[in-house]
């Protein structure tokens, strides 16, 4: 996802993917003409049989991103207001709940332990 700054900043680009390392690998290929920052998309869904996926619905989906540093640039603030003009539910975690990074981290290890093999 990118976003362009009209006032000469870089662009920004949040990428939606599960695990930790997209960031990095989007920093490395852009350089400074990219502020990247860190995102990830809630939906609640599981494989409920071969070809078919369930979703819980809308209101549990969210689109979370935010500044890996923790700060607020005025680049996360448009991208927040954009997603609410489309009507996507779109949050900034805050830094006092760990922010973005926090929350990479907890929806990675969450996807893990579902993934792992019961005993």
């Amino acid at each position: 996802l990118l976003h362009g700054e009209a006032d000469g900043e870089p662009t920004a680009v949040v990428p939606l993917l599960n695990g930790m390392g997209a960031p990095e690998v989007l920093e490395a290929a852009l350089g400074a003409r990219a502020r990247v920052l860190g995102g990830l998309c809630k939906v609640f869904a599981w494989i409920e049989r071969p070809g078919v996926i369930a979703h819980k619905g809308p209101s549990d989906t969210a689109v979370l991103f935010g500044e890996r540093s923790g700060g607020e640039p005025p680049c996360v603030r448009a991208l927040a207001e954009l997603f609410a003009s489309a009507g996507v539910v779109c949050k900034v975690p805050a830094r006092e709940e760990g922010g973005i990074t926090s929350a990479m981290w907890s929806t990675l290890l969450r996807g893990r332990r579902m993934d792992s093999p019961r005993l």
